[in-house]
């Protein structure tokens, strides 16, 4: 999530809508996709605030054809 941790700090409302955010995850998805090799499917793992956005992501963006499996905490 943008913001959080050592993250640079979103500037504006616009950067942190679900659109951008799920946006972001669509990035992180494909890096550690290709990163294992492109047939891998990482497992994706959020907590608190990500863990909504994730949600939202795998179960109507598509999310659940190009992960192994989410867990949220």
């Amino acid at each position: 999530m943008r913001g959080y941790g050592l993250s640079d700090k979103p500037q504006g409302l616009a950067a942190v809508d679900c659109i951008q955010l799920g946006e972001d995850i669509t990035a992180a998805v494909a890096h550690a996709a290709a990163a294992c090799g492109n047939s891998a499917k990482p497992l994706l793992v959020a907590h608190d605030w990500g863990a909504a956005v994730c949600w939202s992501w795998v179960c109507y963006a598509g999310g659940k054809d190009r992960v192994a499996g989410y867990c949220s905490l």
